[in-house]
């Protein structure tokens, strides 16, 4: 597995690394526009892929709703992560049409983060109706893989944010990052997979059904689609490793 994760150095919350001390105000406000200009060329692809999702799923079910607002947070933070995890495979591929993915590589990532966090969130305090407690008691695994993600997740943004005070050497603070990301990654794909396996084999076997909550029992369900993102991250980085062996 760290095969596949080689060269993955923390790609899913990628921060700039310890700063060193004394920078100059021209230095810090150049830093701060880069920032801002990454931010503005993240907003489009975040737009892009909650809209996407949004409009699929309202055509799918027929409705939308907090329910279907969350399942697109959910979805939305898994293919910003697995799009920082694979932007700089694709950018070594073909730069001329990924490398702007390279240069907001961080910013997808915190971006992954937030929804991430939006989708805990409203899950806990907006949907009791549809996750009661017993559910939780239920679905051990998919419930605290997502709750490990998300404070990975958090802990690894809290740790970049006061770089600037941290004495963490910077071969420990790469160390942290990586090996945070991975775990971070791992639990987001079993999440996923748990939650949802047995509603891909229902559909496979064509016992989906309409329902007034299934408007469209035909059509493939969003999560599938994003389960197919996220293995491509483990494809694109086993075709990179065979390349580079040659």
């Amino acid at each position: 597995m760290n095969l596949i994760y080689s060269q993955a150095v923390c790609h899913t919350l990628r921060m700039n690394r310890p700063a060193r001390r004394g920078k100059s105000p021209k230095i810090k406000s150049s830093l701060s526009q880069a920032s801002s200009k990454a931010w503005l060329s993240t907003l489009p692809v975040v737009i892009i892929i909650f809209v996407s999702l949004s409009v699929y799923l309202f055509l799918r079910r027929g409705y939308y709703n907090t329910y279907i607002v969350n399942k697109v947070l959910g979805s939305t933070a898994a293919i910003l992560a697995a799009l920082s995890l694979s932007a700089g495979v694709l950018t070594r591929w073909n730069p001329r049409v990924f490398s702007f993915l390279a240069r907001i590589r961080r910013e997808l990532g915190l971006s992954a983060w937030f929804f991430a966090l939006l989708h805990m969130a409203t899950s806990l305090l907006f949907l009791n109706s549809r996750f009661p407690l017993s559910w939780y008691q239920e679905e051990l695994a998919p419930f605290f893989a997502g709750i490990f993600a998300v404070a990975i997740w958090s802990i690894l943004a809290l740790l970049s944010r006061h770089d600037n005070k941290s004495s963490l050497s910077s071969s420990l603070w790469v160390f942290i990052q990586s090996t945070g990301a991975r775990l971070a990654f791992l639990f987001v794909l079993v999440h996923l997979v748990v939650m949802k396996y047995q509603g891909w084999i229902k559909w496979f076997s064509g016992l989906t059904k309409q329902t007034s909550e299934l408007l469209h029992p035909e059509y493939p369900p969003a999560s599938l689609f994003v389960l197919l993102i996220l293995l491509s991250v483990f494809v694109l980085r086993i075709v990179s490793w065979l390349r580079s062996r040659r």
